[in-house]
């Protein structure tokens, strides 16, 4: 079995969605265009110059996860790099999640990413949202993750206070239904 062409199948008829890595907006836009004329389900990843197509992507309900906001311009392609830009994608109806590129940003200063998103103009709410429902939505596993509701995995994080307070930090993390991490003490495994 050729795993790339089954791939290429499943992006073909709609069960695999196609994640395109894409920073600049003229490279987005041939995304879009391929996109449209295959018939694939597209989703943006980094996506630092969407906002320049904002309109066209909300309209055709294609997120983006966007990031990482706390990396250097490095190369050209992420010139324009600028956490409103994500705001502005937000603002004109883009689902939204944050993506530190880990190991780019280390993927615990997510939340930071999410903070500073805000700072940049992204309402609270989305920025939570980006983190956890949107996010899962945009995966495709929103029946098991995302939100705390009966019937989901409820995997959960204790903070010391706001998540989005830079100065917060990470108390208990608890994975289907088991303390798994505790801050300054031993986790469920090294108790048992």
């Amino acid at each position: 079995m050729n795993l790339g062409m089954q791939a290429l199948t499943e992006a073909l008829d709609g069960t695999l969605t196609w994640e395109q890595h894409a920073h600049r907006h003229d490279d987005i836009a041939t995304s879009l265009r391929i996109a449209e004329e295959f018939g694939l389900r597209l989703v943006l990843n980094h996506g630092t110059e969407a906002h320049k197509l904002a309109d066209v992507l909300a309209a055709r309900d294609i997120p983006v996860i966007y990031g990482p906001i706390l990396s250097t311009r490095s190369k050209v392609e992420v010139r324009e790099a600028d956490p409103a830009n994500l705001a502005a994608l937000a603002a004109a109806g883009v689902r939204v999640a944050l993506t530190t590129d880990h190991p780019v940003v280390p993927i615990g200063l997510l939340a930071m990413q999410a903070a500073v998103a805000v700072r940049a103009g992204l309402p609270r709410q989305t920025a939570l949202a980006a983190m956890t429902s949107t996010a899962a939505s945009i995966a495709g596993i929103d029946d098991r993750v995302g939100a705390l509701e009966p019937g989901r995995d409820g995997d959960v994080v204790l903070w010391s206070g706001d998540p989005l307070d830079v100065a917060s930090t990470v108390r208990e993390v608890l994975i289907d239904g088991r303390t798994v991490y505790v801050s300054g003490g031993a986790s469920q495994k090294e108790k048992a």
